[in-house]
């Protein structure tokens, strides 16, 4: 918001130097530039007097020099500094151009983040959370003592549910990772993991190629 009013300030000031450049008549912009070319003179004949340095303008202020010959050197100064003034002004109406664009952008973007959501769109409810695998309390354990003093440990509280970490939702086919079920299923893809690997391991010795896969 500090840099969008620092834009909007530098906006209003270009605006009010093209608005006071674009009122100005032709005879009124030819004095402005005759003006420019004046000071540059006396300004150079001081530094001149001063430091004993060129001045460029030396000719003009000449006596020796012809009427005819000051008024084409005047007015070719003349013409550059107009020169000066229109590739200046053109600057400024280009900038002029990008900040108005920057602040139309950043003003849009700030209509579109205070927004209000629509009201009308109903709520989307989250679906329920299933029993996670760590679900300690659906645990099958020897016996209720060792569930407890399992569950302290966990610092899982007596009818918390999921355990305080969070990662109860991970998806599970089973209530637990330690239930009857669940452990009888482990168990099986353990055997049959390591029948493959057993397997894979003596076709690598006689020369063949396997994978756990087959």
């Amino acid at each position: 918001a500090k840099d969008l009013d620092k834009a909007r300030r530098r906006v209003a000031k270009l605006e009010k130097k093209l608005h006071k450049l674009a009122a100005m008549t032709e005879e009124e912009q030819d004095e402005m530039c005759e003006q420019q070319v004046r000071r540059k003179m006396e300004k150079a004949a001081k530094r001149a007097s001063k430091d004993g340095s060129e001045n460029p303008y030396a000719d003009i202020m000449d006596e020796r020099t012809s009427s005819k010959a000051k008024r084409k050197r005047f007015a070719q100064l003349k013409a550059g500094i107009r020169e000066k003034v229109t590739a200046k002004r053109n600057k400024r109406e280009e900038k002029l151009a990008r900040l108005r664009e920057d602040i139309a952008m950043a003003d849009n973007a700030m209509q579109v983040d205070s927004k209000p959501l629509n009201e009308s769109s109903p709520a989307k409810t989250s679906p329920a959370r299933k029993a996670g695998w760590n679900n300690w309390e659906a645990a099958d354990f020897e016996n209720d003592e060792r569930k407890a003093k399992f569950l302290r440990f966990m610092g899982v509280k007596s009818g918390g549910g999921a355990s305080p970490s969070g990662s109860g939702s991970t998806a599970s086919p089973f209530a637990s990772a330690i239930t009857k079920e669940g452990n009888s299923k482990i168990q099986k893809d353990l055997e049959k993991q390591f029948q493959a690997g057993v397997k894979m391991r003596l076709q690598a010795q006689r020369g063949g190629r396997g994978g756990l896969g087959m």
